[in-house]
Protein backbone atom coordinates (compact mmCIF):
# COMPACT_ATOMS: atom_id res chain seq x y z
CA UNK A 1 0.00 0.00 0.00
CA UNK A 2 1.21 3.35 -0.35
CA UNK A 3 1.21 6.52 2.26
CA UNK A 4 -2.00 7.91 1.31
CA UNK A 5 -4.02 5.25 2.76
CA UNK A 6 -3.80 5.62 6.11
CA UNK A 7 -5.84 9.15 5.20
CA UNK A 8 -8.32 6.90 3.39
CA UNK A 9 -9.04 4.50 6.06
CA UNK A 10 -8.68 6.75 8.52
CA UNK A 11 -11.61 9.47 6.95
CA UNK A 12 -13.74 6.13 6.37
CA UNK A 13 -13.65 5.01 10.14
CA UNK A 14 -13.58 8.80 12.02
CA UNK A 15 -14.52 11.02 9.07
CA UNK A 16 -15.10 14.02 11.78
CA UNK A 17 -12.24 13.46 13.96
CA UNK A 18 -9.94 16.34 13.59
CA UNK A 19 -6.68 15.39 11.56
CA UNK A 20 -4.41 18.70 11.72
CA UNK A 21 -5.01 21.60 13.67
CA UNK A 22 -3.20 24.86 12.12
CA UNK A 23 -3.82 28.33 13.97
CA UNK A 24 -7.61 29.06 13.42
CA UNK A 25 -8.79 25.89 11.39
CA UNK A 26 -9.09 22.28 12.31
CA UNK A 27 -8.85 19.53 9.40
CA UNK A 28 -11.10 16.33 9.65
CA UNK A 29 -10.15 13.36 7.91
CA UNK A 30 -12.83 13.76 5.87
CA UNK A 31 -11.31 16.91 4.91
CA UNK A 32 -7.84 16.25 4.57
CA UNK A 33 -8.74 12.72 2.46
CA UNK A 34 -10.95 15.09 0.04
CA UNK A 35 -7.92 17.46 -0.46
CA UNK A 36 -5.24 14.78 -0.98
CA UNK A 37 -7.37 13.22 -3.34
CA UNK A 38 -7.99 17.19 -5.13
CA UNK A 39 -4.21 17.72 -5.39
CA UNK A 40 -3.50 14.19 -6.77
CA UNK A 41 -5.80 14.64 -9.54
CA UNK A 42 -4.51 18.33 -10.06
CA UNK A 43 -0.76 17.07 -10.14
CA UNK A 44 -1.66 13.95 -12.43
CA UNK A 45 -3.43 16.36 -14.62
CA UNK A 46 -0.79 18.26 -14.89
CA UNK A 47 1.14 15.44 -16.16
CA UNK A 48 2.83 13.79 -13.15
CA UNK A 49 3.25 10.10 -13.25
CA UNK A 50 5.01 7.36 -11.27
CA UNK A 51 8.46 8.02 -10.24
CA UNK A 52 8.07 12.16 -10.82
CA UNK A 53 9.69 13.76 -7.84
CA UNK A 54 7.91 17.12 -6.55
CA UNK A 55 9.21 19.39 -4.25
CA UNK A 56 8.07 22.01 -2.20
CA UNK A 57 8.30 25.26 -0.96
CA UNK A 58 6.40 26.90 2.31
CA UNK A 59 6.00 27.20 5.73
CA UNK A 60 4.87 24.14 8.30
CA UNK A 61 0.92 23.66 7.45
CA UNK A 62 -1.51 21.26 6.40
CA UNK A 63 -0.96 21.93 2.33
CA UNK A 64 2.63 20.28 3.04
CA UNK A 65 1.30 17.16 4.54
CA UNK A 66 -1.52 17.26 2.04
CA UNK A 67 1.33 17.36 -0.82
CA UNK A 68 3.40 14.55 0.61
CA UNK A 69 -0.22 12.41 0.43
CA UNK A 70 -1.09 13.57 -2.86
CA UNK A 71 2.69 12.51 -3.95
CA UNK A 72 2.07 9.55 -2.53
CA UNK A 73 -0.93 8.64 -4.19
CA UNK A 74 0.23 9.06 -7.27
CA UNK A 75 3.86 7.38 -6.96
CA UNK A 76 5.43 10.40 -6.95
CA UNK A 77 8.09 11.66 -4.75
CA UNK A 78 7.89 14.17 -2.26
CA UNK A 79 10.68 16.74 -1.60
CA UNK A 80 9.96 19.65 1.45
CA UNK A 81 12.99 22.20 0.66
CA UNK A 82 13.89 24.03 3.72
CA UNK A 83 12.22 27.75 3.35
CA UNK A 84 15.05 29.32 5.41
CA UNK A 85 16.98 28.78 2.40
CA UNK A 86 17.63 31.71 -0.43
CA UNK A 87 17.41 30.91 -3.67
CA UNK A 88 20.85 30.73 -4.23
CA UNK A 89 21.16 27.89 -2.05
CA UNK A 90 18.10 25.96 -2.51
CA UNK A 91 19.94 25.81 -6.17
CA UNK A 92 22.20 22.84 -4.94
CA UNK A 93 18.83 21.08 -3.68
CA UNK A 94 17.23 21.60 -7.10
CA UNK A 95 19.99 20.59 -9.44
CA UNK A 96 20.18 17.24 -6.91
CA UNK A 97 16.01 16.50 -7.06
CA UNK A 98 15.33 17.42 -10.19
CA UNK A 99 11.86 17.91 -9.61
CA UNK A 100 9.22 18.12 -12.41
CA UNK A 101 7.13 20.61 -10.66
CA UNK A 102 7.90 22.94 -7.67
CA UNK A 103 4.48 23.60 -5.25
CA UNK A 104 4.68 27.22 -3.16
CA UNK A 105 3.38 28.85 -0.93
CA UNK A 106 1.82 32.55 -2.19
CA UNK A 107 4.95 34.12 -0.12
CA UNK A 108 7.80 31.76 -1.71
CA UNK A 109 6.65 32.09 -5.43
CA UNK A 110 9.72 34.49 -6.39
CA UNK A 111 12.26 32.25 -4.73
CA UNK A 112 10.87 29.46 -6.16
CA UNK A 113 10.69 30.68 -9.95
CA UNK A 114 14.03 32.00 -9.69
CA UNK A 115 14.95 28.21 -8.82
CA UNK A 116 12.88 26.25 -11.15
CA UNK A 117 11.58 29.03 -13.51
CA UNK A 118 7.85 30.25 -13.83
CA UNK A 119 6.29 27.10 -15.63
CA UNK A 120 7.08 24.40 -13.11
CA UNK A 121 5.60 26.46 -10.02
CA UNK A 122 2.06 25.25 -8.93
CA UNK A 123 1.23 28.35 -6.48
CA UNK A 124 -1.06 28.32 -3.33
CA UNK A 125 -2.05 30.20 -0.47
CA UNK A 126 -2.74 28.75 3.22
CA UNK A 127 -6.61 27.52 3.54
CA UNK A 128 -7.75 27.90 0.18
CA UNK A 129 -9.00 25.41 -1.91
CA UNK A 130 -7.27 23.27 -4.45
CA UNK A 131 -8.58 22.67 -7.28
CA UNK A 132 -9.00 19.58 -9.65
CA UNK A 133 -10.50 16.38 -10.53
CA UNK A 134 -10.05 14.07 -7.23
CA UNK A 135 -7.99 10.70 -7.55
CA UNK A 136 -9.00 7.72 -5.27
CA UNK A 137 -6.71 6.05 -3.43
CA UNK A 138 -5.57 2.74 -5.33
CA UNK A 139 -3.47 -0.35 -4.98
CA UNK A 140 -1.49 0.03 -8.06
CA UNK A 141 1.70 1.88 -6.26
CA UNK A 142 4.20 -0.24 -5.09
CA UNK A 143 4.81 0.02 -1.26
CA UNK A 144 8.76 -0.73 -2.11
CA UNK A 145 9.35 2.83 -4.54
CA UNK A 146 10.20 5.64 -3.30
CA UNK A 147 8.06 8.54 -2.00
CA UNK A 148 10.33 11.09 0.12
CA UNK A 149 13.41 12.64 0.00
CA UNK A 150 14.47 14.72 2.83
CA UNK A 151 17.86 16.31 2.55
CA UNK A 152 20.47 15.73 5.16
CA UNK A 153 22.08 18.75 7.15
CA UNK A 154 25.22 18.60 5.84
CA UNK A 155 27.69 18.54 8.93
CA UNK A 156 30.43 15.72 7.16
CA UNK A 157 29.62 17.93 3.61
CA UNK A 158 27.57 18.87 0.96
CA UNK A 159 23.99 17.75 1.82
CA UNK A 160 22.78 15.21 0.07
CA UNK A 161 19.10 13.94 0.09
CA UNK A 162 18.06 10.57 1.53
CA UNK A 163 15.70 8.79 -0.24
CA UNK A 164 12.79 6.88 1.75
CA UNK A 165 10.15 4.27 0.51
CA UNK A 166 6.77 3.58 1.34
CA UNK A 167 7.46 1.02 3.75
CA UNK A 168 10.60 2.72 5.77
CA UNK A 169 7.85 5.40 6.34
CA UNK A 170 5.23 2.54 7.19
CA UNK A 171 7.87 0.42 9.14
CA UNK A 172 9.23 3.92 11.00
CA UNK A 173 5.36 4.44 11.81
CA UNK A 174 4.71 1.47 13.39
CA UNK A 175 7.62 1.45 15.39
CA UNK A 176 6.89 4.59 16.94
CA UNK A 177 3.38 3.74 17.95
CA UNK A 178 4.68 0.19 19.40
CA UNK A 179 7.48 1.73 21.37
CA UNK A 180 5.81 5.12 22.68
CA UNK A 181 2.03 2.97 23.31
CA UNK A 182 0.54 5.79 21.06
CA UNK A 183 -3.11 5.12 20.07
CA UNK A 184 -5.74 7.54 17.77
CA UNK A 185 -6.63 9.08 21.21
CA UNK A 186 -3.05 11.23 20.87
CA UNK A 187 -2.56 14.65 20.34
CA UNK A 188 0.64 15.87 19.19
CA UNK A 189 2.09 18.81 18.95
CA UNK A 190 4.82 19.47 16.21
CA UNK A 191 7.04 22.92 16.41
CA UNK A 192 9.98 21.43 14.35
CA UNK A 193 10.55 22.18 10.80
CA UNK A 194 8.07 19.63 8.48
CA UNK A 195 11.10 19.91 6.25
CA UNK A 196 13.37 18.26 8.70
CA UNK A 197 12.60 14.91 9.43
CA UNK A 198 12.61 15.11 13.17
CA UNK A 199 9.65 17.16 12.65
CA UNK A 200 7.93 14.84 9.96
CA UNK A 201 8.93 11.56 10.92
CA UNK A 202 9.51 11.64 14.71
CA UNK A 203 6.02 11.69 15.41
CA UNK A 204 3.69 13.22 12.96
CA UNK A 205 3.70 10.65 9.99
CA UNK A 206 2.94 8.23 13.25
CA UNK A 207 0.63 9.95 14.17
CA UNK A 208 -1.46 10.26 10.97
CA UNK A 209 -1.07 6.70 10.43
CA UNK A 210 -3.68 5.57 13.61
CA UNK A 211 -5.94 8.47 13.26
CA UNK A 212 -4.34 10.77 15.70
CA UNK A 213 -4.52 14.38 15.93
CA UNK A 214 -1.27 16.60 14.54
CA UNK A 215 -1.34 20.51 15.90
CA UNK A 216 1.22 22.12 13.75
CA UNK A 217 2.51 25.48 14.45
CA UNK A 218 4.66 27.24 11.41
CA UNK A 219 7.32 27.89 13.34
CA UNK A 220 9.06 27.57 17.36
CA UNK A 221 7.57 30.19 19.22
CA UNK A 222 7.42 29.58 23.15
CA UNK A 223 4.75 31.67 24.18
CA UNK A 224 2.09 29.75 21.84
CA UNK A 225 3.49 26.90 22.55
CA UNK A 226 2.84 27.08 26.16
CA UNK A 227 -0.62 28.66 25.60
CA UNK A 228 -1.17 25.40 23.58
CA UNK A 229 -0.11 23.07 25.99
CA UNK A 230 -1.75 24.57 28.98
CA UNK A 231 -4.99 23.84 26.96
CA UNK A 232 -4.65 20.29 28.17
CA UNK A 233 -4.96 18.01 25.07
CA UNK A 234 -1.60 17.60 23.45
CA UNK A 235 -0.10 14.59 24.66
CA UNK A 236 3.13 13.75 23.23
CA UNK A 237 5.98 16.84 21.96
CA UNK A 238 9.31 16.82 20.36
CA UNK A 239 11.29 19.10 22.18
CA UNK A 240 15.31 19.28 21.47
CA UNK A 241 17.19 20.59 24.40
CA UNK A 242 17.58 24.25 22.88
CA UNK A 243 13.76 24.26 22.29
CA UNK A 244 13.28 23.04 26.17
CA UNK A 245 15.48 25.88 27.26
CA UNK A 246 13.87 28.55 25.85
CA UNK A 247 10.39 27.47 27.27
CA UNK A 248 11.41 26.74 30.49
CA UNK A 249 12.92 30.47 30.28
CA UNK A 250 9.70 31.91 29.57
CA UNK A 251 7.61 33.16 32.10
CA UNK A 252 4.61 31.70 31.45
CA UNK A 253 6.35 28.09 32.06
CA UNK A 254 5.99 27.29 35.76
CA UNK A 255 2.38 29.08 35.66
CA UNK A 256 1.72 26.63 31.97
CA UNK A 257 -0.67 23.46 33.48
CA UNK A 258 1.27 20.23 32.01
CA UNK A 259 -1.25 17.59 33.17
CA UNK A 260 -1.66 16.82 29.72
CA UNK A 261 1.49 15.61 28.31
CA UNK A 262 2.01 12.23 28.92
CA UNK A 263 5.90 12.48 27.02
CA UNK A 264 8.25 14.48 25.52
CA UNK A 265 10.49 12.93 22.76
CA UNK A 266 14.19 15.12 22.73
CA UNK A 267 17.16 14.25 21.18
CA UNK A 268 18.89 15.58 17.99
CA UNK A 269 22.46 16.68 20.01
CA UNK A 270 23.96 15.83 23.24
CA UNK A 271 21.19 16.44 26.21
CA UNK A 272 22.51 17.85 29.30
CA UNK A 273 20.57 16.59 32.26
CA UNK A 274 18.81 19.45 32.86
CA UNK A 275 17.27 19.10 29.35
CA UNK A 276 15.42 16.19 30.77
CA UNK A 277 15.40 17.93 34.23
CA UNK A 278 12.93 20.68 33.43
CA UNK A 279 10.49 18.26 32.21
CA UNK A 280 10.52 15.37 35.12
CA UNK A 281 10.77 18.14 37.71
CA UNK A 282 7.08 18.89 36.20
CA UNK A 283 5.90 15.55 36.44
CA UNK A 284 6.34 14.73 32.27
CA UNK A 285 8.34 11.94 31.09
CA UNK A 286 10.69 12.73 29.08
CA UNK A 287 12.30 10.06 26.16
CA UNK A 288 15.55 10.02 24.05
CA UNK A 289 16.13 9.20 20.48
CA UNK A 290 19.12 8.73 17.96
CA UNK A 291 18.43 8.89 14.64
CA UNK A 292 19.48 10.35 11.43
CA UNK A 293 17.57 11.66 8.11
CA UNK A 294 19.37 8.35 6.04
CA UNK A 295 17.29 6.38 8.47
CA UNK A 296 13.92 8.11 8.18
CA UNK A 297 13.64 8.69 11.71
CA UNK A 298 14.69 7.32 14.82
CA UNK A 299 17.34 4.31 15.06
CA UNK A 300 17.05 3.66 19.11
CA UNK A 301 14.33 5.58 21.11
CA UNK A 302 13.84 4.73 24.99
CA UNK A 303 10.53 3.00 25.52
CA UNK A 304 7.98 5.11 27.45
CA UNK A 305 7.38 2.42 30.29
CA UNK A 306 10.88 2.78 30.29
CA UNK A 307 10.79 6.67 31.58
CA UNK A 308 12.57 8.09 33.92
CA UNK A 309 14.82 5.08 34.83
CA UNK A 310 16.16 5.23 31.51
CA UNK A 311 15.87 8.65 29.96
CA UNK A 312 19.11 9.62 30.58
CA UNK A 313 19.80 7.26 27.85
CA UNK A 314 19.60 7.29 23.95
CA UNK A 315 17.49 3.90 24.39
CA UNK A 316 17.11 0.99 22.57
CA UNK A 317 16.94 -0.51 18.73
CA UNK A 318 13.76 0.39 16.99
CA UNK A 319 11.98 -2.75 15.92
CA UNK A 320 13.42 -4.08 12.85
CA UNK A 321 16.30 -2.33 13.49
CA UNK A 322 19.89 -3.83 14.24
CA UNK A 323 23.15 -1.55 15.44
CA UNK A 324 26.74 -2.43 16.10
CA UNK A 325 30.28 -1.33 16.36
CA UNK A 326 32.55 -2.10 13.45
CA UNK A 327 35.95 -1.54 12.82
CA UNK A 328 37.82 -0.27 9.29
CA UNK A 329 36.82 -4.16 7.99
CA UNK A 330 33.35 -3.51 9.00
CA UNK A 331 33.82 -6.33 11.30
CA UNK A 332 32.70 -6.33 14.88
CA UNK A 333 34.95 -3.94 16.99
CA UNK A 334 36.30 -6.38 20.32
CA UNK A 335 35.84 -4.69 23.64
CA UNK A 336 37.84 -1.43 24.09
CA UNK A 337 38.14 -0.82 20.29
CA UNK A 338 37.18 2.51 18.87
CA UNK A 339 34.60 1.95 15.76
CA UNK A 340 31.92 3.40 13.97
CA UNK A 341 28.11 2.36 14.91
CA UNK A 342 26.76 0.70 12.00
CA UNK A 343 22.65 0.07 11.86
CA UNK A 344 20.53 -1.70 9.68
CA UNK A 345 16.69 -1.78 9.04
CA UNK A 346 13.99 -3.23 7.31
CA UNK A 347 12.87 -2.40 5.28
CA UNK A 348 15.46 -0.84 3.77
CA UNK A 349 14.93 3.05 3.71
CA UNK A 350 18.55 5.07 2.62
CA UNK A 351 19.40 6.26 -0.84
CA UNK A 352 20.93 9.50 -1.98
CA UNK A 353 19.89 11.57 -4.56
CA UNK A 354 22.58 10.77 -7.09
CA UNK A 355 21.42 7.19 -7.09
CA UNK A 356 17.35 7.84 -6.74
CA UNK A 357 17.82 9.05 -10.58
CA UNK A 358 19.02 5.76 -11.79
CA UNK A 359 17.32 3.30 -9.24
CA UNK A 360 13.90 4.58 -8.31
CA UNK A 361 12.61 1.64 -8.72
CA UNK A 362 15.00 -0.30 -6.87
CA UNK A 363 14.75 -1.59 -3.45
CA UNK A 364 17.85 0.33 -1.71
CA UNK A 365 20.69 -0.86 0.38
CA UNK A 366 20.22 -1.19 4.10
CA UNK A 367 21.99 0.61 6.54
CA UNK A 368 24.63 3.16 7.21
CA UNK A 369 27.35 3.69 9.53
CA UNK A 370 27.79 7.05 11.94
CA UNK A 371 30.87 9.12 12.53
CA UNK A 372 33.53 7.40 14.29
CA UNK A 373 34.01 10.24 16.79
CA UNK A 374 34.68 8.61 20.49
CA UNK A 375 32.47 4.94 19.73
CA UNK A 376 34.07 1.97 21.46
CA UNK A 377 32.49 -1.36 21.55
CA UNK A 378 32.47 -3.17 25.30
CA UNK A 379 30.93 -6.04 26.76
CA UNK A 380 28.69 -4.04 29.31
CA UNK A 381 26.10 -3.26 26.62
CA UNK A 382 25.98 0.64 27.15
CA UNK A 383 26.46 3.35 24.60
CA UNK A 384 25.83 6.82 25.44
CA UNK A 385 23.92 9.00 24.17
CA UNK A 386 27.02 12.60 24.52
CA UNK A 387 29.06 12.78 21.19
CA UNK A 388 32.15 12.74 23.25
CA UNK A 389 32.03 9.45 24.41
CA UNK A 390 30.18 6.22 23.29
CA UNK A 391 30.12 3.10 24.04
CA UNK A 392 28.19 0.20 23.07
CA UNK A 393 27.32 -4.28 23.03
CA UNK A 394 26.09 -6.79 21.44
CA UNK A 395 24.86 -8.64 24.41
CA UNK A 396 21.01 -8.35 25.16
CA UNK A 397 18.60 -6.84 27.56
CA UNK A 398 17.34 -9.30 29.75
CA UNK A 399 13.91 -7.45 29.01
CA UNK A 400 14.47 -6.85 25.25
CA UNK A 401 17.03 -8.06 22.74
CA UNK A 402 17.32 -4.59 21.30
CA UNK A 403 20.31 -2.49 22.26
CA UNK A 404 20.56 -0.53 25.03
CA UNK A 405 22.49 3.15 24.71
CA UNK A 406 23.66 4.72 28.43
CA UNK A 407 25.39 7.95 29.14
CA UNK A 408 28.38 7.43 30.62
Amino acid sequence: MDISRWISDAAARTPTKTAVRFESRDVTYRMLEERVAVLAGRLREAGVVDGDRIAYLGPSCPELLESLFACARLGAIFIPLNARMPAAELQIFVEQSRPRALIAEQSFVPTAREVVGPRRVLAFSVGEQWYGPPLAFDTRVDASSPVLILFTSGTTGTPKGATMSHDALIANAAGTVDVLQMTADDEILTMTPLFHVAGLNLLTTPALSIGATVTLHRRFDPAPVLAELGRGTVSLLVSPPHMTFELAAHPAWQHTDLTGLRCVLTGGTTVPARALDFWTDRGVAVVQSYGLTEAGGSVTLVPIEEAPAMSATAGRAMPKCEIRIVDSSDQPAPPGQPGERSWSMAPASCATTGRILRQRRRRYPMGGCAPATGVTSTPTATCTSSTESRRSSSSASPTSPRLIWKRS
